[in-house]
């Protein structure tokens, strides 16, 4: 994570995860990153975030990896929250 990004700030935070606003370095672009501060994760949870595809309230996911047993996430940056 700290070699393909630049965290800029935390711009929300759950139960189960912190967003940061990140500069990746390869591209130049923003994007949000979702941090999961959990560990353990069961297989549902690991099947559901592994595998892309559409929900109402991501604009654009672009990846997800997994790095020192946490889950990232990394999605389209928006200009603003609701």
């Amino acid at each position: 994570y700290r070699e393909e990004f630049h965290q800029i700030k935390e711009i929300g935070q759950g139960d189960f995860s912190y967003v940061y606003k990140v500069l990746k370095r390869l591209d130049g672009c923003l994007y949000a990153v979702k941090h999961s501060n959990r560990h353990q994760l069961n297989e549902g949870d690991i099947q559901e975030t592994m595998l892309p595809g559409y929900h109402e309230n991501v604009m654009c996911y672009f990846s997800s990896w997994f790095e020192n047993d946490f889950l990232y996430i990394q999605m389209e940056l928006c200009k603003m929250n609701l």
